[in-house]
């Protein structure tokens, strides 16, 4: 009977979908849903976009202060009338002296 459970429970273990996933496969589903949610928030024109840059370029006692940050385009109805505000979400820093 010890058996038995042993086997049955690492069989419920396999087939549960929140089995171990490999890295690829997490880095996988997080780009396809980062995507979707950039698409999301995209217009016909411009799309939604993450861009890092330094902050603080030409100032080498500085260091590097690198900012996340994503952009996303305002909408306007075809009245011209705004429904949307561009926006832009930072999404933090870092630092290297």
């Amino acid at each position: 009977m010890f058996v038995w459970k042993t086997v049955r429970v690492s069989k419920l273990t396999l087939d549960r979908e929140d089995s171990m996933k490999t890295k690829d496969e997490v880095t996988q589903e997080f780009l396809t849903k980062l995507k979707s949610l950039l698409r999301e928030y995209s217009t016909e024109d411009i799309e939604a976009t993450i861009e890092a840059e330094d902050h603080y370029p030409g100032y080498p006692e500085c260091g590097e202060d690198i900012r996340m940050t994503v952009d996303i385009p305002s909408t306007y109805s075809p009245e011209g009338e705004c429904l949307r505000e561009w926006t832009e979400i930072d999404l933090g820093q870092y630092f290297t002296p």
